[in-house]
């Protein structure tokens, strides 16, 4: 009801485990808009915003390294508000990007976007330090899908996608409940069991 299930123990959330990410959402679309009219009525330029967020992502990755170096555990370094919020911030940075900065980029999507997949695959599975660098690259991943996306026909406007993308917060907030209390009553779950 008041969005903090991202400052619970996942123990304690139950079968709104999930609802600590839409939380960190909830913060962050409560804060973003009020200093982004702020930096505006301040005259800051978009690019000079652009740059700002750009430092305010890099030093959010290294607070959650430090915050898992001094020993805080994977959940707090990975629920925080302060600490995952990055890829909201890089979907901002990609809106404030300039049409001619726009062009140059896209011809470095496909480069961009398979270096970064291979790095965050390879680093997943590794160690919470190597989680907690995955979790960067798969923002940016996402921002450079994005920017991508926008700049000229993709696969991603495809109409099965469109109608996916429409349908996938209500997806979200329904899948793990089913996946609870559903799923196991159904024959030859066990694999679900062990997945969840």
């Amino acid at each position: 009801l008041f969005y903090f299930a991202n400052w619970q123990s996942f123990e304690s959330l139950g079968p709104l485990v999930h609802t600590w990410s839409l939380s960190v959402e909830e913060q962050f679309y409560i804060a973003w808009p009020l200093i982004l009219l702020l930096l505006l009525r301040l005259k800051f330029s978009k690019s000079k915003i652009a740059i700002g967020l750009t430092i305010v992502i890099v030093t959010i990755f290294i607070w959650r390294l430090c915050l898992l170096k001094s020993g805080a555990s994977w959940e707090r370094a990975y629920k925080g508000t302060d600490t995952h919020t990055e890829g909201l911030l890089i979907g901002c940075v990609v809106a404030l990007v300039p049409d001619y900065l726009r062009a140059v980029l896209v011809r470095f999507t496909p480069l961009a976007s398979w270096s970064l997949l291979w790095l965050f695959f390879s680093a997943s599975w590794v160690t919470a330090a190597a989680n907690a660098i995955a979790l960067t690259m798969a923002a940016l991943c996402g921002g450079i899908i994005i920017l991508a996306a926008q700049s000229r026909p993709s696969p991603l406007q495809s109409l099965s996608l469109v109608y996916l993308g429409q349908r996938s917060y209500s997806l979200y907030l329904w899948h793990y409940p089913i996946v609870r209390y559903v799923m196991p009553r159904c024959p030859g779950s066990s694999i679900v069991k062990v997945a969840f």
